[in-house]
């Protein structure tokens, strides 16, 4: 066995145990899963709700990118800054 291919333990959101990524209904790749599944977990939000911004930011800016080498990042950047921004609470001047 190659030692990169090691067993890693799957994310855990909200202590509820670990999630099965295979099983996951996600329409993207393993890396995006996990990245999303991490996220979810960190700024606790729905995975839906992380899939969604996600999906429409990656598609916004695959639309126009040359460059897709770092568009997951860029999408994942993204999504984070909208779903913080989501939970900040409103000021008042």
């Amino acid at each position: 066995m190659h030692a990169l291919n090691t067993q890693r333990a799957e994310p855990s959101i909200g202590g509820a145990g670990s999630i099965d990524l295979a099983k996951t209904q996600l329409p993207m790749e393993r890396t995006d899963a996990q990245a999303i599944a991490a996220l979810s977990g960190k700024l606790c939000v729905s995975m839906k709700d992380v899939v969604d911004v996600y999906k429409a930011e990656f598609d916004r800016l695959a639309a126009g990118a040359r460059i897709t080498d770092f568009l997951i990042v860029l999408a994942l950047n993204r999504t984070r800054s909208i779903l913080r921004a989501r939970r900040a609470p409103a000021t008042v001047n």
